[in-house]
């Protein structure tokens, strides 16, 4: 009983902390999760075994260290660091060079490697998810803040990807685990739309050599709040990031430059190093998710990352919104689960060019708040995001080779606690 009463003596408290949503975002009904952690508890982390499909079965490794991040705002699967070296002395093999640019604006050259056949394993080591022939890139000289690589979405294409936060509770680590269907919810999930931005790889320096296997990225619709200024868009979801992201052009549109100087610098409340300059955190009122249900899951009060990560990209959703309410339960012994409990990617069919990211909510958070009677319908109509959409997809598929969003020499040292 007592701790039934916790529970909705939080969930009153979420609800009073979005109270603005209605006037903010002309939004419909929603549900009030409550404050978004300011950097994500954990990332996904999986290993992974390499295999000569024309050797004598044996694993290439890498052997230790082997920790990937799982990264679906990336679209390639990507080796580094010590992990390179130790595929090197079991025989694999690179064949091409390839430009890729980072999200500070920098590019790398990696190496394209032979093709090979991936065996990815999550926390059940015994259900292995199998890429057979693809192609890897590589450098030895690179690191990702202490992880081996980065894997992005080929490694979550015709599966389902599950991010455990509940496991956090236990073993201090979010689980991970590949399936072929999406498991089954407990009443309390909610399905976002994905949509597959497929772009080519284009970094080539030889352009009659094969090119490294990518993948799409994942656009999710996202309204945001400021003041009495709404910005509804599709942002990309991204696996990897500790901090979501906002463009520049989004900032400026939602006011977050409130003396009007053209900067943001002084408007910030914590600046990190970014290439050469300076990158502002900023706090906006609200951020929401849009379901297929017509309710907005809604977090307030987060800290986002303002950083141009490509001309046409003016988001990505980072891992510090569905981790959040998580730290309170893991580092400070609080009775209540994190907002969020599972995250399951349903990437089955991406010929389709959709997905769905189910998000299984906290049952005490669960109350969904009715369409004001005052207010319009939801900016993020059918028609109207439609539309914007496909202008957004046309200009995209005129640029080049930004959307890796593999982190650049300036923030790589980021990568294990911001990116």
């Amino acid at each position: 009983m007592w701790r039934r009463r916790l529970v909705q003596t939080v969930s009153v408290y979420a609800a009073l902390a979005c109270l603005n949503w209605c006037a903010v975002a002309e939004a419909g009904p929603y549900v009030a999760l409550g404050q978004a952690d300011w950097s994500a508890l954990d990332l996904p982390r999986v290993s992974l075994a390499v295999y000569d499909p024309n050797g004598d079965g044996n694993s290439l490794g890498p052997e230790l260290p082997n920790e990937f991040l799982l990264r679906s705002g990336v679209q390639g699967l990507v080796a580094a660091g010590l992990s390179v070296d130790n595929l090197a002395t079991k025989g694999y093999k690179t064949v091409a060079l390839y430009d890729e640019m980072g999200m500070g604006g920098v590019p790398h050259t990696y190496y394209v490697s032979l093709p090979y056949n991936l065996y990815l394993s999550g926390t059940e080591a015994n259900k292995p998810a199998a890429l057979p022939l693809v192609r890897m890139l590589s450098d030895a000289n690179t690191t990702f803040g202490g992880y081996s690589g980065i894997l992005g979405t080929p490694a979550m294409l015709r599966r389902v990807t599950t991010l455990d936060n509940v496991e956090m509770a236990s073993v201090y680590r979010m689980g991970v685990r590949f399936e072929p269907n999406t498991p089954p919810g407990a009443g309390h999930r909610y399905d976002v739309p994905l949509q597959l931005l497929s772009l080519p790889p284009t970094g080539m320096h030889d352009a009659n050599l094969p090119p490294p296997t990518y993948g799409p990225l994942l656009e999710a619709p996202v309204v945001l709040g400021q003041g009495t200024v709404a910005e509804a868009n599709w942002f990309v979801l991204d696996t990897g990031i500790a901090v979501s992201i906002l463009s520049t052009a989004v900032a400026f549109r939602l006011g977050l430059d409130a003396n009007g100087d053209g900067s943001l610098l002084d408007e910030a409340v914590s600046l990190v190093p970014v290439g050469s300059g300076w990158a502002p955190i900023m706090e906006i009122d609200s951020f929401a998710l849009s379901t297929r249900q017509g309710v907005d899951l809604v977090w307030s009060h987060p800290r986002v990352l303002v950083l141009d990560v490509d001309p046409n990209i003016p988001g990505l959703i980072g891992m510090d919104l569905l981790t959040s309410g998580w730290a309170g339960k893991v580092q400070d012994g609080n009775e209540i689960n994190g907002y969020v409990g599972y995250v399951h990617l349903d990437l089955t069919d991406p010929n389709s060019g959709q997905g769905t990211m189910y998000l299984d909510i906290n049952p005490g958070l669960d109350v969904v708040v009715p369409e004001p009677a005052a207010v319009a319908a939801l900016l993020l109509g059918g028609a109207w995001i439609q539309r914007r959409r496909s202008r957004r997809q046309s200009n995209r598929r005129q640029c080049s080779r930004a959307h890796g969003f593999l982190p650049s020499p300036g923030i790589q040292g980021m990568v294990g606690s911001l990116f």
